[in-house]
């Protein structure tokens, strides 16, 4: 039976990537939390007023295209915005 030796920790890359990842979704959970305590808007709910400001009028289809969510996430997400006011919507 041959041994298999473990790889050097610095050849390790899936570890690093997902070290990596871990730290990214740490720091997007940490900004969500501020988003929501200074502004009472959560991260989704940025980033689609962020895809809406780059149009005169644009529809929950072409926000959910633009920034990779479902379509009807993205009504949900309008639905709150448009509770707080912060947006108006039309058919």
């Amino acid at each position: 039976m041959s041994k298999i030796s473990d790889p050097q920790p610095d050849n390790r890359y899936d570890l690093r990537i997902l070290s990596s990842l871990r730290r990214i979704i740490r720091e997007v959970e940490l900004y969500s939390k501020k988003l929501s305590s200074q502004f009472s808007i959560t991260g989704p709910q940025l980033v689609c007023l962020l895809a809406i400001g780059g149009h005169e009028k644009v529809t929950a289809s072409t926000i959910a295209r633009e920034i990779h969510l479902s379509p009807s996430t993205v009504v949900g997400v309008l639905d709150r915005l448009e509770d707080k006011s912060l947006i108006a919507r039309s058919r």
